[in-house]
């Protein structure tokens, strides 16, 4: 099984890069340490499912935010904002499973697709889905979980059959339990709040290594400043500039990682012009300096060979 860089690359609307395999087997598993792989907003096509192994962690969704702990578990509908973060840093391990509904329910016209996937996906009030072994479901959703993740990680022979199958009765579960539709309809602010939202990720992305204003960034989306402001704290939680500051600091700290760039050299490239500025803010989301988070990086490295690496299943890989 090839070893790749589980880094969340987003591209200019925040949608994930990453492919999580292919048509033959769309199914990427990952080992996430949280505190080094920073995990920023994005969305992709897949479907995904985390199993917490260590530590406790704040799963983001739009309009809320879950925190989860030890033994617990969450699944990510396909096409919702997410980000994840380390509560206390670092003693997160996550475990996660992405995958295409496509694995699951096959080609559009198959009962598996109509009668099960399909509910699924067009049900807008399921957007995450907390497992806490309150419910027996929860705990046969959670060992479902971890037979898959075993399965991927053994790879032994016929694994892709138990991963099917695992995911399968995780799916079944989720469907025989899934909010009603009409339970949480979206209105019509909130839908326009989400094309806003990604609008101005856009915006964001395409001009990270520049100057940007809270006026910028409204105007990309045709709004005003106090527009702008409602938009990110409701559908986020957190206010543009903050958002721009964390997108750089995740940049900066995967420059860190990856590169023997200098310091200065890799904070004017995140579009940091002000040194001190940068390792002020950079302080303010690792709660180390830059150097030293380089360091932590390198001994994290050796003690586990794994962080940052994703184990795929057979083939190239969306939280």
């Amino acid at each position: 099984m090839a070893l790749s860089d589980s880094k969340t690359a987003v591209d200019l609307q925040g949608h994930e890069l990453k492919k999580h395999g292919n048509a033959m087997f769309p199914v990427g598993c990952y080992r996430v340490f949280p505190a080094v792989d920073i995990i920023p907003w994005h969305w992709h096509n897949d479907m995904e499912v985390i199993l917490v192994g260590q530590g406790e962690v704040e799963i983001g969704l739009e309009n809320g935010a879950v925190r989860l702990y030890q033994g617990q578990g969450f699944f990510v509908n396909a096409n919702v904002l997410h980000a994840c973060k380390d509560i206390n840093p670092p003693n997160c391990c996550l475990n996660s499973i992405v995958f295409h509904p496509r694995f699951i329910g096959g080609s559009p016209e198959s009962v598996f697709w109509e009668r099960y996937l399909n509910p699924l996906l067009c049900n807008t009030a399921l957007k995450g889905v907390v497992f806490d072994k309150s419910q027996s479901w929860h705990q046969d959703v959670i060992r479902a979980i971890e037979i898959a993740w075993q399965s991927c990680a053994s790879e032994s022979f016929g694994y892709e059959f138990q991963m099917w199958n695992s995911l399968s009765k995780m799916i079944l579960e989720l469907v025989l339990h899934q909010p009603p539709h009409s339970t949480y309809p979206p209105t019509e602010k909130s839908l326009r709040d989400s094309e806003r939202i990604k609008c101005m990720l856009q915006y964001i992305q395409n001009h990270l290594e520049e100057e940007l204003t809270i006026e910028q960034i409204a105007k990309s989306a045709m709004i005003g400043k106090s527009e702008c402001l409602r938009c990110f704290q409701n559908t986020i939680g957190t206010p543009p500039m903050h958002y721009v500051r964390q997108l750089r600091i995740q940049k900066a700290s995967q420059l860190l990682k990856e590169t023997d760039w200098k310091i200065s050299e890799i904070g004017e490239k995140c579009g940091f012009l002000d040194m001190s500025y940068f390792a002020k803010s950079f302080h303010m989301e690792h709660g180390c300096t830059p150097g030293e988070y380089r360091r932590k990086w390198k001994e994290v490295s050796v003690l586990h060979p794994n962080t940052g690496k994703t184990k795929w299943s057979g083939i190239g890989r969306s939280t």
